[in-house]
């Protein structure tokens, strides 16, 4: 089924159905943007990041990495602080292929950490790190197409968050990837490591 989904996919980027020559949005993916904004605006969700209308982090951010193309992955994100719960729409550009037609694994893993991320940081205010982070990838990501995002917070437990996410099909229907990760908050240890650094002055 896998070499199945690689021919047919192949197939349509020789044909130009699914390619571009920049990692610019294309309609589906604008279409499902459009969707999630309506959403949004519906019930309460604020937007906290757009790549295609964001300005150049003043750092670089692996997630952000762009080439002549564009950004390898644009993508948009959407947050309901009080349920603790974010969505989004992300398009891999070609420069994150994997096999032929498809995303990478590592750059998937990437947009699971990047929307926890994110989650975690915009929801709780807290200074954060992964942990640990677990992708189970179910079915091929196709490259130059709408990917529909999910996140939320599954559990706190002191100091460690739990998160879960997963990456569909813009209609839903197909799982893609998901993933389980934990974030520590570090307030107290950035707190100590700063009176340490003031006592030796």
């Amino acid at each position: 089924m896998f070499r199945a989904l690689i021919t047919r996919r192949n197939m349509q980027m020789a044909t130009g159905v699914a390619s571009s020559a920049r990692n610019d949005w294309l309609p589906e993916t604008e279409q499902l943007y459009s969707r999630l904004r309506a959403q949004a605006d519906r019930d309460g969700w604020v937007q906290v990041r757009n790549t295609t209308t964001d300005p150049r982090p003043s750092r670089s951010v692996f997630s952000r990495i762009a080439t002549a193309n564009g950004p390898v992955m644009q993508y948009a994100l959407f947050l309901q602080k009080d349920e603790r719960k974010l969505m989004g729409v992300c398009q891999f550009g070609e420069e994150a292929q994997g096999p032929p037609g498809f995303a990478h694994g590592g750059a998937l893993a990437t947009m699971h950490d990047a929307i926890t991320g994110v989650l975690v940081d915009k929801s709780m205010e807290k200074p954060i790190v992964t942990a640990s982070l677990t992708t189970n990838y179910r079915r091929p990501t196709p490259l130059m197409t709408a990917v529909q995002m999910e996140a939320h917070v599954d559990k706190i437990e002191g100091k460690r968050i739990y998160t879960k996410s997963s990456f569909k099909s813009p209609d839903g229907a197909t799982l893609y990837s998901d993933c389980s990760a934990l974030f520590v908050n570090i307030e107290d240890k950035l707190r100590a490591l700063k009176e340490k650094s003031d006592s030796t002055l």
